[in-house]
């Protein structure tokens, strides 16, 4: 079944449960959507909680939609991301496992429909980080060229567009606060699966949204880097979903790793003359700039990557927050078992991690 058919069917068990196919497989064997889905089974798409931030991002979302006609969903679903790539690999939420901030995130929506823009306001200023990194590095480069020294610069860059997986492992290791990946156009980052190393890419981004240790070996040189944490964001319409599915991700769990922000209407809206917006661009970046800079000023608990011994800031769950964590948690267990349809299940599972990860987001961004 094509993805874009997926991300809209019903998933509410009972009544519409439809049976899964089983490829011949019994019980716990590889089951796959069953095609035969009523088309009328589709998700109701809810309204995104925006009552969940602090009041200030509150506030930033709705001028961005008043005064620059950016649909809501997806300022809030870009803010939740620009946090997760500042946070980076500084803090870690402890439930009874250790959760990064990491988040693929994907916002769909027709051409036309102002996706890119709220994502670009909401990363600004990692842009502008990303920006001076940049800058530094060719200035120490040039620096110690002209004296003749072969020592190499220290390399800051955190945000990543044209990359191989080696340039990424690279850069994690000289920036071992965290490094991501924007790209406008999630369309070409599949294209470009496996163009260099055959096969080994999707292992790569299903380890790193696990956090899973990852060993290096180049150039005589071996790292250890004990967790990665590299996060993917962009942008996609809704007619090239399909592209997202093909390579076997639809069946190795890739897709259920994938946030996507896909509201059920996203209007064309008209823009606004100069005179009623004036500077409020300018304006809604002053006031949230600072709450991102915050995040991004943090550094590491402990930085020791050639030992594999970086440490983040850890942040445990009161003992009322814990045990609403653990009944949610067991509801969304209790969803997967009365499902034998694979991919639903695999989405409800992929939910719980992303449950606590969501809980150290909206923690650092409260603190911010």
């Amino acid at each position: 079944m094509p993805l874009s058919e997926l991300l809209k069917r019903n998933t509410t068990p009972q009544a519409n449960k439809a049976p899964a196919a089983t490829n011949g497989a019994p019980n716990g064997g590889n089951y796959t959507p069953n095609p035969k889905l009523r088309e009328e089974d589709r998700v109701a798409t809810p309204d995104f909680p925006f009552q969940i931030f602090p009041k200030r991002i509150q506030q930033v979302i709705k001028d961005c939609h008043q005064y620059l006609s950016y649909p809501p969903d997806f300022t809030a679903a870009s803010i939740l991301a620009a946090a997760a790539v500042a946070i980076g690999r500084t803090y870690k939420a402890l439930y009874q496992w250790e959760e990064t901030a990491t988040l693929y995130l994907a916002l769909v929506a027709p051409p036309g429909t102002a996706k890119t823009h709220p994502l670009l306001f909401a990363l600004h200023p990692i842009i502008q980080a990303n920006k001076q990194a940049i800058r530094d590095y060719n200035m120490q480069r040039k620096a110690l060229e002209t004296a003749g020294s072969t020592t190499a610069p220290v390399d800051k860059q955190m945000l990543f567009g044209d990359f191989t997986i080696e340039s990424l492992t690279k850069a994690a290791t000289t920036n071992p606060r965290g490094i991501s990946v924007y790209m406008d156009e999630l369309r070409g980052f599949f294209q470009n699966f496996n163009r260099y190393n055959a096969g080994s890419e999707q292992e790569f981004w299903l380890s790193n949204w696990s956090n899973s240790p990852y060993a290096i070996s180049r150039m005589g040189r071996k790292y250890y880097l004990e967790w990665l944490c590299i996060n993917l964001v962009g942008t996609i319409q809704p007619s090239l979903l399909d592209e997202i599915g093909k390579g076997g991700r639809a069946q190795n769990g890739f897709v259920e790793r994938i946030l996507f922000c896909y509201p059920e209407q996203v209007p064309v809206i008209k823009l606004r003359k100069r005179h009623e917006r004036s500077d409020t661009r300018a304006i809604l970046l002053k006031n949230y700039t600072p709450v991102i800079q915050t995040l991004l000023d943090k550094d590491l608990a402990v930085h020791g990557l050639e030992d594999g011994d970086d440490e983040a800031h850890i942040l445990g769950f009161s003992p009322e927050a814990d045990d609403i964590l653990t009944d949610f948690l067991n509801d969304l267990k209790n969803l997967m078992n009365e499902y034998e349809n694979e991919y639903i299940r695999n989405v409800y599972s992929k939910m719980q991690t992303y449950t606590i990860r969501f809980a150290l987001i909206l923690n650092r961004l409260r603190y911010a």
